[in-house]
């Protein structure tokens, strides 16, 4: 799978990983992000997430070391101020 690169801002979430068990992903932008992770294809309800700053990222990871959430499939990210760029690659 090929690398994806976009803008997420603070308003939404984006989806960067779409019913994945893996993800490689890196917060390419000056504002740091969160990311979080849900078992349906519906973004979270709350603006809670793990915090990634500027060039922070993970590679490789499970999803279920990233996250309790119960069979965790999607990987959303959303800009804590403004917007950022991310990197990313589901496997």
């Amino acid at each position: 799978m090929a690398l994806a690169k976009t803008k997420i801002y603070q308003d939404a979430w984006t989806k960067i990983g779409d019913n994945v068990t893996t993800i490689t992903f890196q917060n390419l932008g000056d504002t740091p992000m969160l990311v979080e992770y849900t078992a349906a294809d519906s973004a979270p309800a709350n603006v809670i997430g793990t915090v990634y700053d500027r060039y922070e990222g993970e590679m490789k990871k499970t999803l279920t070391d990233l996250t309790f959430v119960s069979s965790p499939a999607y990987v959303w990210a959303r800009a804590i101020t403004s917007s950022t760029t991310v990197v990313y690659e589901g496997a």
